[in-house]
């Protein structure tokens, strides 16, 4: 089974993976990625109103496969302008 590994990013922040996970396929690693956003984030939501951060895939060999990215932006809006 292939192993990829998921290089964290938050501004100017990276954290490497030198351990990665095992794992079906890119599919799968997208969907690993993916859920590891959202959780990350869910924990940054009292820190205001823009995140972005991403996920870096890289495979065994260490090619790069793809970004991740999620961001949570809060826009202030007029009363009035309320779609």
């Amino acid at each position: 089974m292939p192993r990829y590994y998921f290089h964290f990013r938050e501004g100017d922040e990276r954290t490497l993976d030198d351990i990665g996970l095992e794992l079906a396929g890119p599919e799968s690693a997208q969907r690993e990625a993916m859920l590891g956003l959202a959780d990350h984030i869910r924990d940054a939501i009292p820190k205001g109103t823009f995140r972005e951060v991403a996920m870096e895939i890289v495979d065994d060999e260490r090619n790069r496969l793809f970004i991740a990215r999620l961001i949570l932006q809060v826009d202030m809006v007029d009363a009035g302008n309320i779609y």
